[in-house]
């Protein structure tokens, strides 16, 4: 054994080379699943969406989405977004967000201003019941207990409604 050692001494590094590429396919062996659980999870379910809460939304369908929030969750949505707005923006910070808001030329946008996932996982599922309900009623579903004069915004006519009246809608 140590005769066969003495000759393989000189190749010590291709040796090592070899272990280390080993360890690396194995640990990416090990990865292939959970690759596959996010393509399938994510990609084909979710659409593409890894969550609720959008990077960048135009304040008027943020509107629409905080109507139907409670005061704590709104002040929590709120306190993790920032307005950006043509009139409040310095001509340099609106050239750069209009690069990369397009959307932003037309009208105001909130953007996402926080990077704790914590937090962001929170505004998710906050997120994720008022989308169910905005899109339901842009869609023309009837809310329970509410009628909507047809022909109508549902949006502005419950904007109009007292507070204890929109609680129980929501």
């Amino acid at each position: 054994m140590l005769k066969l050692i003495r000759h393989l001494r000189p190749f010590v590094w291709q040796i090592v080379l070899i272990f280390v590429l080993l360890f690396a396919q194995a640990m990416a062996d090990l990865q292939l699943p959970a690759f596959m659980a996010d393509i399938v999870n994510v990609g084909i379910q979710q659409h593409g969406i890894e969550g609720a809460a959008p990077e960048a939304v135009r304040a008027v369908e943020f509107d629409k989405l905080t109507l139907f929030m409670s005061d704590a969750s709104r002040s929590k949505v709120e306190a993790s977004y920032r307005r950006l707005d043509a009139r409040t923006l310095s001509p340099g910070d609106y050239a750069k967000y209009v690069k990369e808001y397009p959307a932003l030329a037309d009208q105001p946008l909130y953007i996402l201003n926080t990077d704790d996932s914590a937090a962001i996982e929170g505004i998710n599922g906050i997120f994720g019941r008022s989308i169910l309900v905005v899109l339901a009623l842009e869609q023309g579903a009837p809310l329970t207990g509410v009628t909507i004069p047809p022909g109508g915004d549902p949006f502005a006519y419950l904007r109009q409604l007292p507070p204890d009246e929109l609680d129980n809608i929501r």
